[in-house]
């Protein structure tokens, strides 16, 4: 299908993104949110955020800061496979950059003491530093028992929020957090009228043209939600390809590969720099959808007469994958169950 100019020319409004002036506001995300400044309120150390990629648990996290305002100070890792005296570095780097030194250098402290040390200096003050540590299936279990122990060392100044990817790593992570933890899901897919929202929101802060905005009207918004299946990143995929002309991604949906490369709502900006290590810059692209290879000549003779297959239809949309049955245990019985398999082991 071809586009008038305006259209095919203009720029997709419909990029990932996990910046909080895109936030279209979700009934999971606000719940997810509640649930984390409540147990932040409350003293809470130690906190895991539980969902599928592309549900947006990193857009969550940018929006943390503005829900506890003045009432903690949080700081974002982007990625969590670093040792714990690196990680600490990491923070407090970071620390120095957003609102100056972090406090004095120690001759021989180390920076997972000086850290706590700066956190029990804020909370002089009743403000605990909450470190939010995004791709923390990385982590290896022992650096996120060091975590722990620095958490308990500070006496509730210091306080961790760790985001695991849902796959077999994240069990051994929210294993060695330990029992006292505050589990937090992120997991409902979005219903008609959020899909809808969230289509209208990408398209108002594009500033679409009127010949784009006609394009999605309820019945590609319907078909839009029955391809996506309920995820945010596939929607926004979907919508982009739907927007440049591509009228069969919708029936078509996308392959693992093509989903694997698209822009997440899950993933960070740019690693942030660090003095130990050198990152790359996280490239965010999206290939086109290959086309359907041709189907092969029939090589019956031109009299035979073709024979009969019986087909199943096929669903036009690419179900979510399952989620693994360990991913919905509290906590506290994961813990209990690996700990006993180590000890088993």
């Amino acid at each position: 299908m071809s586009l008038p100019p305006d259209v095919a020319t203009a720029d997709d409004p419909f990029h990932g993104t996990a910046d909080p002036g895109a936030y279209v506001r979700r009934d999971s995300c606000e719940r997810a949110l509640e649930e984390l400044c409540a147990g932040l309120g409350s003293g809470r150390q130690l906190f895991v955020l539980h969902g599928p990629p592309g549900f947006g648990k990193t857009l969550l996290l940018r929006l943390l800061p503005q829900r506890l305002q003045d009432a903690a100070r949080l700081v974002y890792v982007p990625y969590g496979a670093l040792e714990p005296p690196d990680l600490c570095a990491l923070v407090l780097g970071q620390l120095e950059r957003e609102g100056g030194p972090a406090g004095p250098r120690v001759p021989g402290r180390t920076p997972e003491d000086t850290l706590v040390a700066h956190a029990q200096a804020l909370y002089e003050n009743g403000v605990p530093l909450v470190i939010a540590v995004d791709d923390a299936s990385a982590l290896a279990p022992e650096s996120v028992r060091r975590l722990v122990q620095l958490a308990r060392q500070s006496e509730g100044a210091l306080r961790w929020i760790v985001v695991p990817i849902d796959d077999a790593r994240a069990g051994r992570v929210v294993a060695a957090l330990g029992l006292d933890v505050v589990d937090v899901r992120l997991r409902a897919p979005l219903d008609r009228d959020e899909t809808e929202n969230l289509v209208e929101g990408c398209l108002d802060r594009g500033d679409a043209s009127p010949t784009l905005r006609e394009r999605f009207d309820v019945l590609a918004i319907d078909r839009l939600h029955l391809a996506a299946g309920g995820s945010p990143r596939r929607l926004l995929m979907l919508a982009s390809h739907y927007a440049r002309g591509d009228d069969a991604a919708l029936d078509r949906g996308l392959d693992d590969d093509e989903e694997e490369a698209g822009p997440e709502l899950d993933a960070p900006d740019a690693p942030l720099e660090t003095d130990s290590a050198d990152t790359d810059e996280l490239s965010l692209e999206t290939d086109a959808i290959p086309e359907s290879p041709e189907p092969p000549e029939d090589p019956a003779e031109p009299d035979a007469e073709p024979e009969a297959v019986a087909s199943e239809p096929v669903s036009p949309t690419a179900p979510l994958e399952p989620m693994p049955l360990w991913a919905y245990a509290p906590p506290a019985l994961l813990g209990l169950v690996l700990g006993l398999l180590e000890l088993v082991g």
